[in-house]
């Protein structure tokens, strides 16, 4: 009987073990934080003044997609940024930039305009190509605020959606 317990013993303590060396070998199909961290720094051109404050792995198991959630802080920036932990594509990004309200911008609407489309084409040229701008101001399904408020000076919105097969990608 005791060396029986013995076994037992030995058995539950070493299963684990090989489990666990089951499983280090395994490769993993998404980027890693510090990998996606890497490719959106090259990507968005940021430097390491800008610190990386937050991030998370978003997995949507019914459409099998993961997303990595990145939240990057500088001393007057704010960067957020959401990537397929898949491809490393850029799916979602929003910078906020303190500015001075003593001054009003000083670029037009169409100037700001070509800058936005300048940055997405240097980002995915490829997928601009199916790109349209949104502008209808009258409602719609696209659940976007797209009216500019008179009193903000200082912002411009500009909203791009994918077309593909006739229908919105998102």
């Amino acid at each position: 009987m005791k060396k029986f317990m013995v076994g037992i013993l030995i058995i539950t303590l070493l299963t684990p073990m090989m489990v666990m060396s089951a499983f280090a070998g395994v490769d993993s199909s998404i980027y890693t934080k510090n990998e996606i961290e890497e490719i959106v720094r090259e990507k968005l051109k940021l430097d390491q003044k800008i610190k990386l404050k937050y991030s998370n792995l978003q997995t949507d198991d019914i459409k099998e997609k993961k997303f990595w959630n990145l939240e990057f802080d500088g001393e007057n920036t704010s960067i957020s940024v959401t990537v397929d932990a898949v491809t490393g594509h850029i799916a979602n990004f929003y910078k906020w930039q303190k500015d001075n309200n003593d001054t009003r911008v000083n670029i037009l609407s169409q100037m700001a305009r070509n800058k936005a489309i300048n940055f997405i084409q240097d980002l995915e040229g490829n997928k601009f190509k199916e790109t349209k701008e949104i502008t209808s101001k009258a409602p719609s399904i696209i659940v976007y605020d797209l009216e500019r408020e008179y009193q903000d000076f200082n912002n411009y919105n500009f909203t791009f959606v994918r077309k593909l097969q006739g229908g919105i990608f998102s």
